[in-house]
């Protein structure tokens, strides 16, 4: 079972998108990633092939995660794009299943007169004069092939979610013990589930079972002939060997485990305890590495309980003897990078998915280190990225995540030489205004000691700042050979903070005239003798009447300083300042003396 292509219009944020899966010359799915800013609709997307997975699976099983009938994603007049006036969707599989879903702003009785449009998509005709909304799958005429899907093949999805609580939360968890599981074989009933959130302890009773069952049902025997040294009856010896799904399973589970652990050298295999203390162990050789799979790191456990799952729902098909690189079905995982460490995301990640050929994987992401570890596995044609909400079809270098990632670390290189090539504390301020301003204050209020003592550097606007700001966030700063301060104008919405060789301070706005910028610290009289020095330095809004809600009120006037004149006039101020006009900035000292003596 594959998809086979998506439609959707006017959803959210998603105007159109309308996307062929991808298949490989020997008829492989490509793995599909989605990428994309939050609120893009990556979830969106998943909606509704989750929900056609659900949808069609309700036809022929009860044992569904939704109540027969409902859906699992609504219907609503309120995710239609704005300004749009329907939406629509249809999730087509391989086998000419579907599922589809319109709602419309209006009843249809009125809809096009108010839209002025007939939109050319399928089962238009089909809605309903008296409906905003129309449903439609055609699951119920073949349920046959539903059977068949389901049946013989993988249908999970992993959700943003998913968790498993670690060892040393929750002390209990190290004393569970796994069991036989229990499956109910009735008519209509699965015994699996598509929506996958705490997978570890089922997955931990099915392995028990694997090995049981291999152990049990699987052993042949064959008697090998010894060399015979003197006459008489040729001596045998007894050679066990096993064949069968679960010799197949528990090859594979082995080989997640290889592929997790990286344990160099060693053949990585489960282990079972006794049945006083049932644990399901990790054994390197004849040692054992982990002793209860309860107690891996959340990102192991996550990466395995993935996996593990795909093995454990198709072993629960009618499928029999499958390798691992036969497996097929359709695996959906949110923000599969969630609570993975780089190395995970790089390397084991791209891995585990490349070892399940058969899978359409469709997967979404914010990393591009899995991305880089997905083009190493896969190479640049043996997997699909699109990119939202435009639904574009781009290459692992467009990704819009690289460039932020770059930046990020050219900007981190960058502060790193800046930082190090001084012998002083560093102040860095928004723009070389601020510079100027600074420098004048120092020299008029006798605090040129303090400004001595610090270099004074340009950020390079408010936006450099808050480059320095996200390098500091990260433990390069610990490596930087001084300490260093930002200083933000008052008009920001941040909060001061200290740290290790890291400081941020925000200016206090006071009610001064000009409300926004360093100028905030001007006083009245200060800003008086600009407006008379030059009327084109102060732009002015005139106090006025203004009816809010029925109510009248009375706005003040409110001056603000001409963008284009800021230079102008700091370098009048600088000239013809005196030491009262600069009153304002001693709360700049107050800081940098701060920050000099570590408080």
């Amino acid at each position: 079972m594959y998809f086979k292509k998506l439609t959707i219009k006017n959803f959210g944020p998603i105007k159109s998108f309308d996307f062929n899966f991808s298949f490989l010359g020997n008829g492989n799915p490509k793995p599909l990633v989605l990428v994309g800013l939050n609120g893009s609709g990556k979830s969106i997307v998943l909606a509704h092939l989750i929900n056609a997975l659900i949808t069609i699976k309700q036809q022929s099983f009860e044992d569904v995660e939704i109540n027969n009938g409902k859906v699992y994603k609504y219907r609503s007049p309120l995710y239609i794009s704005i300004g749009e006036a329907f939406s629509f969707s249809k999730v087509e599989f391989q086998n000419d299943l579907y599922v589809s879903d319109w709602t419309l702003n209006c009843k249809k009785k009125d809809f096009v007169s108010n839209a002025g449009i007939v939109p050319n998509l399928d089962f238009w005709g089909d809605i309903p004069e008296h409906e905003n909304s129309y449903f439609s799958t055609n699951a119920s005429q073949k349920s046959d092939k539903v059977n068949e899907i389901f049946s013989d093949s993988v249908a999970i999805y992993f959700p943003v979610n998913r968790y498993e609580e670690p060892a040393w939360l929750n002390q209990d968890d190290l004393k569970i013990q796994a069991h036989f599981s229990e499956l109910r074989r009735v008519s209509g009933i699965s015994n699996r589930e598509i929506i996958q959130t705490n997978p570890l302890k089922k997955n931990q009773d099915w392995v028990l079972d694997v090995v049981l069952d291999k152990y049990v049902n699987e052993a042949k025997f064959m008697d090998m002939p010894l060399p015979q040294g003197v006459s008489g009856p040729t001596p045998t010896v007894q050679l066990t060997h096993y064949v069968g799904q679960n010799t197949l399973m528990l090859e594979g589970i082995n080989e997640i485990l290889g592929k997790i652990l990286m344990e160099s050298g060693a053949h990585l295999r489960i282990g079972v305890a006794n049945r006083k203390n049932r644990q399901i162990s990790v054994m390197a050789g004849n040692e054992v590495l982990v002793q209860n799979i309860f107690q891996l790191s959340t990102g192991e456990s996550i990466l395995l309980n993935l996996f593990l799952s795909i093995l454990r729902d198709f072993d629960l098909s009618t499928q029999q003897d499958t390798p691992l690189a036969e497996i097929c079905g359709i695996v959906i995982i949110d923000e599969v990078d969630a609570h993975l460490h780089i190395v995970q995301q790089t390397q084991f990640l791209p891995k585990l998915i490349k070892l399940f050929p058969k899978i359409q994987f469709i997967l979404t992401t914010h990393s591009p280190f899995f991305i880089l570890g997905l083009n190493k596995q896969l190479g640049l044609e043996g997997f699909d990225i699109i990119e939202l909400p435009d639904a574009r079809l781009i290459k692992p270098s467009e990704f819009s995540e690289f460039e932020s990632l770059f930046d990020s670390v050219e900007d981190a290189q960058n502060l790193q030489l800046i930082v190090n090539k001084s012998t002083k504390p560093i102040v860095f301020v928004e723009g070389t205004i601020d510079i100027d301003y600074i420098n004048k204050a120092a020299a008029l209020l006798g605090k040129q000691n303090i400004l001595d003592a610090i270099e004074l550097r340009d950020a390079g606007g408010f936006g450099g700042l808050n480059k320095i700001h996200g390098v500091a966030k990260t433990p390069i700063v610990h490596a930087f050979a001084v300490r260093f301060m930002l200083l933000y104008d008052c008009d920001v919405s941040k909060n001061d903070q200290t740290q290790d060789g890291y400081y941020l301070k925000v200016i206090p706005q006071y009610a001064n005239p000009i409300e926004k910028g360093i100028e905030n610290l001007f006083s009245k009289d200060v800003i008086e003798l600009l407006r008379q020095e030059n009327p084109r330095f102060i732009d002015i809004t005139p106090a006025h009447n203004k009816v809010i809600r029925g109510v009248n009120s009375v706005i003040p006037e409110k001056l603000e300083i001409n963008s284009d004149e800021k230079r102008n006039i700091c370098n009048w101020l600088v000239s013809k300042a005196n030491k009262s006009h600069f009153e304002g900035f001693s709360i700049i000292f107050d800081f940098i003396e701060s920050f000099i003596n570590g408080k």
